[in-house]
C-alpha cells in the first residue's frame, strides 16, 4: 500500500506544499427517505434513503402506496494533489527547484517544485541520471522507476513500510495531472503525489 500521509514541503522560493496520500470520506446518509450525503474531497457521495408503505385492500379496507426515496450524494471532488517529479539536482526540475527538505528520511531525494506547487517544465526522464535514488534497503529508484517494471506500468514510490517499492499499474497520471494515493489515479514513473493536505 501507498504511504498515507502529509507532510509539509518548505523552500524559499517555492512557499509551503504539502505531500499527501488520500482524499477525505464521504458523506453520510439520512435515513427516512432524505438525501445521501456528499462526497468529502476524493470521497464517495453516500446513497439515498428510502420509505416504503405497503398497500393492501380488503372488501373493508384500503392502503396507499406511498414510496419516497432520496437522491443520491454527489461524488467526492478531486483531492487538489498533482503528480510532482522526482529530482535529484535542480537541473531535473526545468524552472523549478529539487526541493530536498521533501522527504527527510531521504535527503538526497526531492521533488521538482515551483511557486504554484509541481514544476510542470519538469525534465521527463532524470537530467542527472537519478543517482541520487540508488539506495540500500529499497526495492527500486524513485527518481529513474529502475528495478520495477515500468514497461507494464509499474512504478517506484514510498510505502506504508518507509521504503520505496514498486506498484503494480494502473500508474497513468501525468506530470501535473490529478493524483490520489488513496483511491487514483496514480502518479507514473518518476513522479509522486503532493500537495491536496
Amino acid at each position: 500500500m501507498r504511504s498515507f500521509f502529509t507532510l509539509a514541503l518548505v523552500t524559499a522560493a517555492v512557499g509551503v506544499a504539502s505531500l499527501t496520500g488520500c482524499g477525505g470520506g464521504g458523506g453520510k446518509t439520512s435515513s427516512g427517505g432524505g438525501d445521501g450525503g456528499n462526497g468529502g474531497a476524493g470521497g464517495a457521495g453516500g446513497s439515498g434513503g428510502s420509505t416504503t408503505t405497503t398497500t393492501t385492500t380488503t372488501t373493508t379496507t384500503t392502503t396507499t402506496v406511498t414510496t419516497t426515496t432520496g437522491s443520491g450524494g454527489s461524488g467526492g471532488g478531486p483531492t487538489g494533489a498533482q503528480c510532482a517529479r522526482y529530482c535529484c539536482e535542480d537541473t531535473d526540475c526545468g524552472t523549478g527547484t529539487c526541493d530536498k527538505t521533501a522527504l527527510p528520511d531521504f535527503p538526497a531525494i526531492g521533488l521538482c517544485l515551483a511557486a504554484a506547487g509541481p514544476a510542470c517544465d519538469a525534465a521527463e526522464t532524470s537530467v542527472s541520471g537519478g543517482a541520487c535514488g540508488t539506495i540500500a534497503g529499497n526495492d527500486c529508484n524513485p527518481v529513474t522507476a529502475e528495478g520495477c517494471d515500468v514497461a507494464a506500468g509499474a512504478t517506484c514510490d514510498l510505502s506504508n513500510e518507509g521504503k520505496f517499492v514498486c506498484f503494480a499499474a494502473p500508474n497513468d497520471a501525468q506530470l501535473c495531472g490529478d493524483c490520489d494515493n488513496g483511491t487514483g489515479p496514480y502518479c507514473g514513473a518518476g513522479l509522486a503525489c503532493v500537495g491536496g493536505g
